[in-house]
């Protein structure tokens, strides 16, 4: 913008003021006037997100028991991988007979049953 009245094509004098310029003020946060008041405030103040955190912090620590297990331990290492690879191989889908399954015992007071 330093160069642009260099040619000479607005003389300082044809400029015009259109509006008043708007002067931001500081914000001042109201004073809490009891200790109560300041306990409620805090006491509001909870994480967004408590499941995501959870979730994140138990798997870093999975993450780094399997860490320290890999260089201190072999054979457990082994061991462990060995289980997690049988476990995650086992089929998700039930395969019950659904057909002939006895749901008395399960809704039923003893004494009905």
């Amino acid at each position: 913008m330093d160069n642009f009245n260099n040619r000479n094509v607005y003389s300082d004098d044809d400029w015009q003021s259109i509006s008043t310029p708007v002067v931001k003020t500081e914000y001042t946060q109201p004073e809490v006037d009891t200790l109560e008041e300041v306990a409620i405030s805090k006491s509001k103040k909870h994480s967004k997100h408590p499941v995501l955190t959870i979730q994140l912090t138990l798997s870093l620590c999975v993450l780094l028991f399997v860490f320290i297990i890999k260089f201190l331990s072999t054979p457990l290492y082994d061991k462990v991988i060995a289980w997690y690879q049988s476990e995650i191989s086992k089929s998700v889908v039930y395969n019950f007979d659904l057909d002939n399954l006895d749901f008395s015992s399960v809704f039923s007071t003893p004494d009905e049953g």
